[in-house]
This record gives C-alpha cells, sequence and structure tokens, in this order.
C-alpha cells in the first residue's frame, strides 16, 4: 500500500507558526524603535494579502516582485505570494536601476510592493517597466507622507484593509515556481534562478535538522540576509514554520543599533556576512558591560570566509558557536555547513 502522496507546497508549511504559537512576536526596527505584532497577526495579513493580490489580478504562476528589507510585511508577503501559488520575485535594493529594469522586465511582474523608504529608487524607473500595473507602498515610521506617480501605487494597509484572514491555498503541483531570484555575480545582464515549491520545502525542512541550523520554536532568531539575496537564507521559511521568535532589522544595519537589537530581544541564532560580525565583535571589546549576549548560542556565517581568529573568538569569549555556510543563488541556496 502506498504512502502519503500529499505534495510539498509551502502551503502546508507557513500557517503552522500561527497555529503552534500564536502569540510568538514578529519584530521589525523602526526608526524609533521596533514594532511588533504576533504570528496569529502575520498569518491573518498574509491571508488578507493573498485576497488583495487575487483581487488585483494576480494568478497561479504570476510574479510578483518585493522592493523591501527584511521587516513583517515582507514576510507577510514571502507567506501570500508562495501559498497562493504566485511567484515570488525578490528584487534587490542595491542593483543599479538598469540591471533592475532589464530584471523586472525580464520576470514580467505584474504588481511590486515596495518600502516607502526606497520608493525612489524604483521611481527611477517610471516608464520602464511596462508589465507592471501596480505597486503597493509599505510604510514605515517617518515615510508616512509618501507620494508617487507611479502606476497604481497603494498604502499597503489600504490594499489589505478590510479583506477576510482566510484565504483557501490552491492545490497545485509540488514543482510548480515559487520564487525568483536573479544573481549578478556574472558576465553581462542578471540571470534568473527559479525556485520551486518542492526545493523549498525540502531545503526548510533541513534546515532545520540538528546538523544543519539546528533552528527550533524555542529560538529568537535574527535574519541579518536580506530577504532579497537568495530567500535570505532560506531563514524566513524555517522560522516562519516553527513559530519562532524573529527578530528583523529592516534598513537598520548598522553594528550599533544590530547588537542593541540582538540583545534587547534575546537573539539566540543568527546568520550573516564576516563584517557584520567583526563589527558586533568591536562593539563588544570596546565595552562589554554594555551589550547583553548572553542568550546568543549560535551564528551561521556565509558571503565570504570568516577568519578562524573570528570563529575562535566568538567561542572563546561569548561560548557562541559560529559555523561557517556556504551556498549559491543556484543551490536554493545553502549547499553544505561546516
Amino acid at each position: 500500500m502506498a504512502m502519503q502522496r500529499t505534495p510539498l507546497l509551502m502551503s502546508n508549511l507557513l500557517d503552522r507558526g500561527a497555529k503552534v504559537a500564536p502569540s510568538e512576536e514578529i519584530v521589525t526596527a523602526t526608526e524609533s524603535g521596533v514594532r511588533r505584532q504576533t504570528y496569529l497577526e502575520t498569518r491573518n495579513r498574509a491571508h488578507q494579502l493573498a485576497h488583495a493580490l487575487e483581487e488585483a489580478g494576480i494568478e497561479v504562476g504570476d510574479r510578483v516582485g518585493t522592493f523591501m528589507w527584511n521587516g513583517s510585511r515582507h514576510l507577510e508577503a514571502y507567506h501570500a505570494i508562495a501559498c497562493m501559488g504566485a511567484v515570488l520575485h525578490t528584487l534587490n535594493v542595491r542593483l543599479s536601476d538598469n540591471d533592475l529594469e532589464y530584471i523586472i522586465d525580464h520576470a514580467q511582474d505584474k504588481l511590486i510592493i515596495v518600502d516607502a523608504d526606497v520608493l525612489p529608487l524604483l521611481e527611477k524607473l517610471e516608464g520602464r517597466m511596462p508589465s507592471v500595473k501596480k505597486i503597493v507602498v509599505a510604510t514605515e515610521e517617518g515615510f508616512e507622507g509618501w507620494s508617487s506617480s507611479l502606476p497604481g501605487a497603494q498604502d499597503y494597509e489600504d490594499f489589505i484593509g478590510g479583506k477576510p484572514t482566510q484565504y483557501e491555498w490552491p492545490q497545485i503541483d509540488e514543482n510548480s515556481p515559487m520564487g525568483l531570484c536573479y544573481t549578478s555575480g556574472t558576465t553581462g545582464n542578471p540571470k534568473g534562478v527559479e525556485y520551486e515549491h518542492r526545493s523549498q520545502y525540502l531545503h526548510t525542512m533541513t534546515q532545520c535538522m540538528t546538523d544543519s541550523m539546528g533552528l527550533s520554536g524555542a529560538d529568537s532568531v535574527c535574519g541579518i540576509v536580506p530577504m532579497f539575496h537568495a530567500m535570505g537564507w532560506g531563514i524566513p521559511w524555517s522560522a516562519t514554520m516553527l513559530g519562532a521568535k524573529q527578530v528583523l532589522p529592516h534598513r537598520f544595519m548598522d553594528p550599533v543599533r544590530l547588537a542593541r537589537l540582538m540583545a534587547d530581544e534575546g537573539v539566540t541564532l543568527s546568520a550573516g556576512v564576516p563584517t557584520i560580525w567583526q563589527g558586533v565583535k568591536s562593539l563588544y571589546e570596546a565595552d562589554p558591560a554594555s551589550l547583553d549576549l548572553s542568550k546568543l548560542q549560535r551564528l551561521t556565517c556565509g558571503g565570504s570566509s570568516p577568519p578562524p581568529s573570528l570563529i575562535r573568538w566568538y567561542w572563546d569569549t561569548l561560548g557562541v558557536e559560529m559555523i561557517q555556510g556556504w551556498g549559491m543563488t543556484e543551490t536554493s541556496p545553502l549547499a553544505t555547513l561546516s
């Protein structure tokens, strides 16, 4: 007799966090502090976003761009776009306008969700994005007064407001496209890499294994890797499945603000490039009493090779295990951890 034949769809994973930990927090850094919402609120808003996208004409297989930092609304977009069967196209806010123009046109994005503080970067492409029919603007503190001449620009809260908090996720083929990332570290134009539901489902499950990143629902996870870069190394998917507390730095990536955020929110696990961890190390050495990193247990470091001296310092000084990770946009993205 055959066993389970349940398709490996992200919609079978991403509502789980709100079921097992409805009151756990998603914390987003803001200009003056942090903004908090629960997993249940985040899940409900993701379902509202799916309804809003459908009403805006987004169908299974359509590409929806995000031009955003790491924050709760970007997490809602991850959840809604993937689960409704559309394709999440994360746009890198650090690319040139020419590269962005090429990527948006090549992907044929129909709608783009953008953080208000990077809206001016997208406005450079006015008249150069023929496939884009609507822009949805996520407003954070300090940018409430935004205005734009881009097509169909609407505030994110108005876009999802009043929509139902239950969306019936479609049952599609597990090999259907779910995500789209373009890698710019090549000759010529950026190259697109498609992530399928099956690949991300398996990546999510594997990332949580003890001998991988060892993520659990008991962790407080700070995803420093941009969600627009190789799907944030898969951490948004894994943490959301588990219902782990998520601490999202938005655009506030300077070492002082980042280290304070990690200390204040009791972060136990984080991931980022070596320069981030060098910066935190320097701050701690300058004034150890000012940073309580006693909850921190594990770091994954990638992007380039961390110096052995840095790995040793974190272990000897803080009792923190730093694991080197390696992967590519083309490997879903993590390939190995050492």
